[in-house]
């Protein structure tokens, strides 16, 4: 009968909404959202890693690190557990070009394009910021991607076990589609 047929799909909307709310709350609560005011830097990343907030080798130097929650953090150059964001204060105010960056990374020894098979690294874009990006091998494997922002050079790399790793891989595309510079209304900061 029709009423039959109103009870059923009625429940039928209950459900699916029911569900939809459930994704929803689940989807939310899947990943995090880092915010530094001093660096102008916001980005989301999965609830499995945890941050860390270290000075690098050079004072000048911040490494923001994401290591899978249990596992031990031994060293963060050289961890193969970890995604890093380095700061580099005071290193790019001549270094706001891609140009400039390039140089930067031919010239740095921080930055591992001495282990790269790539001839120069390539353009791309991180948040609204231009951005370098290249690929590494030595003792482990890596990806790349650098820019700078108020006077910064930002190092957002990802170190992985050769054609393994996947999931850490995906993290880190995530992350870098989700990176936002400057301030951001309505987020809580570490």
């Amino acid at each position: 009968t029709i009423y039959t047929v109103a009870i059923v799909t009625f429940l039928l909307i209950i459900v699916a909404s029911a569900g939809y709310l459930f994704y929803k709350q689940k989807e939310a609560t899947t990943f995090l959202t880092y915010s530094n005011q001093t660096y102008g830097l916001t980005f989301i990343y999965p609830k499995k890693y945890a941050i860390t907030e270290t000075k690098g080798v050079d004072p000048q130097t911040e490494v923001i690190s994401l290591h899978e929650k249990g596992i031990h953090l031994f060293s963060q150059a050289t961890s193969s557990d970890a995604i890093t964001i380095s700061v580099y204060e005071g290193a790019s105010t001549t270094t706001t070009s891609t140009s400039s960056l390039a140089q930067w990374i031919r010239t740095s020894s921080f930055s591992q394009f001495t282990h790269s098979t790539m001839i120069e690294p390539g353009a791309t874009r991180v948040g609204n910021q231009d951005a370098l990006l290249y690929t590494w091998k030595d003792t482990s494997e890596g990806t790349t991607v650098i820019t700078s922002y108020q006077g910064r050079i930002l190092v957002f790399t990802v170190i992985y076990e050769g054609n393994g790793d996947m999931d850490r891989r995906a993290d880190f595309t995530d992350l870098m589609a989700s990176v936002i510079f400057g301030e951001v209304q309505g987020i809580p900061t570490n």
